[in-house]
């Protein structure tokens, strides 16, 4: 029976099949799910939660962590959260919340949407969370960089894409504009990861890495090192669909008497 990374490649070549992990579904119906910590919930759950949030037609979500997690990090998953149930969680499965999506009978349609960002109502929320999966606040970085990195570490690598190209076409020449266009790049290269396109998103990788190396060490808010290793790592996995943890840009607060840019 294939496991739930094999099954979404089967997902996206349009080929599918009973879904091997259909038993979860009904058990993330009706009461919450016990996570650990939001690091277990898999990729293909969270993307589940969105998709569920915003059909229209199904409740969204809802779990228990037994670690706490900062409310920037809740603000990456469309769920409800509680401290804790009456009648107990549900222990969380892989594959659960994903199976219960699946059990839609417009999931076809939401899916496409969703993969190809036209769904309206899954982008409009998260344009207004400017620096909102941030830490601490970066008054003096330009207000492009924030929307497309609180996109990018919300998962939405098509309008991280996008707001990063707005704000890339109005920058001179120099580090900032390179930089932004090595971040374009690099949203787009999670979007070939997440379509199973492994040669593709090595390949958009590699030109990523270039530019931000050159880009980086010119940006005193960027954690170049990190963000090189942590996608070194990630696009190196021979299984572009496989779990990995959450695709972040690490940052660096600066001086924050430095004066605010609004572009």
């Amino acid at each position: 029976m294939p496991g739930i990374e094999d099954f979404y490649q089967q997902l996206l070549r349009g080929a599918r099949s009973e879904i091997p992990f259909s038993d979860a579904v009904e058990a993330a119906k009706d009461s919450p799910l016990l996570l650990s910590s939001l690091d277990e919930l898999h990729f293909l759950d969270w993307h589940a939660c969105a998709l569920l949030a915003g059909s229209g037609v199904a409740r969204a979500p809802a779990f228990v962590l037994r670690r706490p997690a900062p409310a920037h990090m809740r603000l990456r998953v469309a769920a409800d959260f509680f401290d804790e149930f009456a009648n107990g969680p549900t222990p969380y499965q892989r594959g659960a919340i994903l199976a219960r999506f699946l059990s839609l009978a417009s999931w076809p349609e939401l899916w496409h949407n969703y993969l190809t960002s036209r769904d309206a109502r899954q982008q409009a929320p998260r344009r207004v969370l400017v620096g909102a999966t941030l830490d601490s606040p970066f008054p003096h970085l330009r207000a492009g960089f924030l929307t497309g990195i609180d996109l990018f570490h919300a998962g939405e690598y098509y309008a991280a894409h996008e707001d990063l190209e707005s704000l890339w076409i109005r920058l001179d020449d120099g580090p900032e504009r390179r930089a932004a266009q090595g971040l374009i790049q690099l949203a787009g290269a999670h979007i070939h990861r997440l379509k199973g396109r492994t040669a593709q998103a090595k390949q958009l990788y590699r030109r990523a890495r270039t530019h931000l190396t050159h880009a980086g060490p010119a940006l005193a808010w960027l954690k170049l090192n990190e963000l090189i290793a942590s996608s070194d790592a990630a696009f190196a996995a021979a299984n572009g669909a496989e779990f990995l943890p959450w695709p972040a840009i690490p940052m660096r607060n600066m001086d924050k008497r430095l004066p605010r840019k609004h572009s």
